[in-house]
């Protein structure tokens, strides 16, 4: 869509988010899933013709009264 995900943040989140943002440039992270507010939330890096292009977010809704604890898991 073409949204910089720096000016969806609060000032005070943007350096880590900066930093996030960095990890996915450089290949070090390729995706990120975490459980909050009651989604599932994922980020992917996304490469053209091998130079990053940028994120894509997904997000998917629990039920109404999932057990589901927040947690974040970076793959290795």
């Amino acid at each position: 869509m073409g949204l910089w995900a720096l000016d969806c943040h609060k000032e005070e989140n943007r350096q880590k988010i900066a930093d996030f943002i960095s990890r996915f440039k450089t290949g070090e992270l390729k995706s990120f899933t975490k459980i909050a507010f009651g989604m599932v939330i994922t980020y992917s890096s996304y490469f053209k013709h091998g130079e990053f292009a940028g994120m894509i977010r997904t997000r998917i809704y629990l039920p109404e009264g999932a057990d589901a604890k927040e947690t974040a898991h970076y793959p290795k």
